[in-house]
């Protein structure tokens, strides 16, 4: 805006110094071809005529650093905009970690419970791992770090059994179930969180170690319904 007030200005007195220049010229004594007078006007309309294409120089020069320098400040602003989404998404994993590994200390302590939970301490433990699998999706597990919590998986399912099932029943309200009905009920809860783990988008990651856990609980489900 400075700039194109600038040259505005500079156009209007060049303009009116021709208009002097001219006005000089026949105005020597109504010479019009007066040699001083045609030099003076010639001279004027020339320095103006400079003026403004050296201004109009300048001015595409200083438009090109500015723009230079918004392109600077946009390319910085969109790089720390990338720098904090790293960050942000770093710090999402994290507690995503830390909520995985708290599950899974969460899980064996119920399993080592047996005063509180009794019977239904590893099915109890078996239910609140599969908790720690999603966020441990997120946290971008995979291969060797699930480790820990698929051998904790087997440990649990070992024991899994028709008592345990029944208790875990009893616990949640459901004490008038008889044994069908509660390996049924067990089964429909692993089922449901199942469906959670299986809609990540890294599920394929564990696919084939999380499948070989889930036949081995139906094979322990249709035990208890036998038993």
């Amino acid at each position: 805006m400075k700039n194109s007030r600038l040259s505005l200005i500079l156009s209007i007195a060049a303009f009116l110094l021709a208009v002097v220049a001219v006005v000089a010229v026949f105005s020597s004594g109504g010479h019009l071809c007066d040699t001083k007078g045609s030099e003076l006007a010639v001279g004027l309309i020339a320095a103006c005529a400079t003026l403004i294409v050296g201004f109009q120089i300048y001015s595409k020069v200083d438009y090109k650093e500015q723009i230079n320098e918004l392109t600077q400040k946009i390319e910085e602003a969109e790089k720390l905009q990338s720098e904090n989404k790293a960050m942000q998404e770093r710090i999402k994993t994290s507690e995503s970690a830390l909520l995985a590994n708290q599950i899974i200390y969460t899980a064996d302590s119920i399993y080592k419970d047996m005063t509180h939970y009794r019977e239904a301490a590893p099915e109890y433990a078996l239910m609140k791992i599969l908790d720690a699998i999603v966020p441990a999706l997120d946290a971008g597990w995979k291969g060797a770090a699930f480790d820990v919590l698929f051998n904790a998986m087997d440990i649990y399912i070992t024991h899994v059994g028709q008592s345990g099932i029944i208790e875990y029943c009893k616990r949640n309200g459901h004490d008038s179930y008889p044994v069908q009905e509660s390996v049924f009920r067990y089964d429909l809860d692993i089922r449901t969180k199942s469906k959670v783990i299986q809609s990540h988008a890294n599920y394929h990651d564990i696919q084939k170690e999380y499948e070989e856990r889930m036949f081995k609980i139906e094979n322990k489900l249709a035990e208890a319904r036998e038993a």
